[in-house]
């Protein structure tokens, strides 16, 4: 059962859109976490987050669902590492 059902919830620019990216702890999962993405064209997401190789492909993830191939004012590593960065910030528990 989880410990708390309060979520923290950050927002990030990728382009001209924005994703709001919430966590909750969920004791269920062996990172402690449950992570969501919502993006303008699909919510994803991800328990093992704690792991760095699936926060990653987490990360690649929304920034394929949201970024548009036109945009040129940042690379797709750029916002990958934006999405990385917001998870870290919304899960200081984690062990990274």
């Amino acid at each position: 059962m989880n410990k708390t059902n309060e979520m923290t919830v950050t927002e990030i620019a990728i382009g001209q859109y924005y994703v709001d990216i919430k966590s909750k702890r969920d004791d269920r999962h062996h990172s402690g976490w449950s992570v969501i993405a919502f993006t303008p064209s699909c919510s994803l997401r991800c328990v093992k987050c704690n792991r760095e190789d699936t926060l990653l492909k987490f990360a690649s993830a929304v920034v394929a669902a949201t970024a548009d191939d036109e945009e040129t004012d940042a690379t797709y590593e750029d916002y990958i590492t934006l999405v990385i960065d917001a998870v870290k910030s919304i899960t200081l528990e984690l062990d990274l």
